[in-house]
Parts: C-alpha cells; sequence; structure tokens
C-alpha cells in the first residue's frame, strides 16, 4: 500500500471548497462510490493487475493489508479527506469505525476474473 496521497490541489472561498483529487496520470478506467455502517467488514481480496485509489468523503475506516508476495502486512486507520492507494497483490480489508463512505477509482475495469480471496 501506498502511503497518504495529497490531493492536487485545494482551493477555498467563501463558496467552499473544491479538491482535485488526482488527475489521470495513471489511465482511471472506473470510479466506484461506496457507504457502509459502522462494524461492516468488505474485500478481502486482492487483484494482481489492478491499482485502486481511495478518497475517503465521510468517516473512519481501518484498512488491513497484506501483501500476498512478500506477507508483510499492515494496518492504518484512515479519516475523512484521506486518500490511499492499493496496489496489486495487496490483500485489503476494511471494516468502516463509523458510518463511512468513499470512492475508489480502478486503472483497469474490474471483474471476476482479477478478484482472488485466497488466504
Amino acid at each position: 500500500m501506498k502511503t497518504i496521497f495529497e490531493t492536487d490541489f485545494t482551493f477555498k472561498d467563501d463558496r467552499g471548497t473544491l479538491k482535485q483529487l488526482f488527475s489521470s496520470n495513471r489511465g482511471w478506467k472506473q470510479l466506484n462510490f461506496a457507504s457502509s455502517r459502522k462494524g461492516v467488514t468488505r474485500g478481502g481480496h486482492y487483484h494482481k493487475l489492478t491499482h485502486e485509489r481511495f478518497y475517503l468523503i465521510h468517516g473512519r475506516i481501518k484498512v488491513m493489508i497484506k501483501n500476498m508476495r512478500n506477507g508483510n502486512e499492515q494496518t492504518k486507520v484512515f479519516e475523512e479527506g484521506d486518500m490511499f492507494e492499493i496496489e496489486p497483490y495487496d490483500k485489503h480489508t476494511i471494516i468502516a469505525l463509523e458510518d463511512s463512505e468513499w470512492i475508489a477509482a480502478f486503472d483497469v475495469i474490474i471483474n471476476n476474473s482479477d478478484i482472488y480471496k485466497e488466504q
């Protein structure tokens, strides 16, 4: 998993805020929105081909990562406004620590052929 990313830029004025989350330097192909209630677990899988970038719109989530190639494991808590990336072979499990919403961008169109649940 890559570390937390900063937004490309943020502009604030009396109307509100505009954040450019990222430009399409990787060629993102799919964008998903997800919401989860507190206590819900999602994921528990990895991709061999896909990079997946998350932006947490609201809430707090715990993300557990296990790299399926080298066995390295890490757990991080993300909060509203955080952005992070899951790399290929990073098994990722997300637990909503409170009601949460996020978007996820994928550099390939996700289909079942690139979703693995091996332990």
